[in-house]
């Protein structure tokens, strides 16, 4: 099972220990993937932690100041590879690398 999350920047591995003794981890091997911007060694973050209320991240939406914090990121990052194709890309490459070294 592969787990990836939602919100905004959330990374998987900070759900480990939510999962280790979880119902689908007694059947099943859990991969848990943080993508591109998310978690600790790049988090692309503007506005509040990640771990904030859903209502602190309505002032995001504010199309100047998502303009703004996009100019920021942008220069530690390219965001043009930040996007679900790109995601999907690298879970595929770890999918491949990882074919033979799971066994079923």
């Amino acid at each position: 099972m592969v787990w990836l999350t939602g919100g905004p920047g959330q990374d998987a591995t900070s759900l480990v220990r939510g999962l280790a003794n979880s119902p689908p981890r007694r059947t099943r091997d859990i991969l848990l993937v943080d993508q591109r911007g998310t978690g600790r060694s790049n988090g692309l973050f503007c506005g509040p932690e990640p771990t904030a209320p859903a209502e602190a991240f309505m002032a995001t939406m504010d199309t100047a100041r998502a303009h703004r914090c996009a100019r920021a990121l942008s220069s530690r990052a390219d965001l043009r590879y930040y996007l679900t194709p790109y995601a999907m890309d690298d879970l595929d490459d770890l999918r491949s690398a990882l074919d033979g070294v799971i066994q079923d």
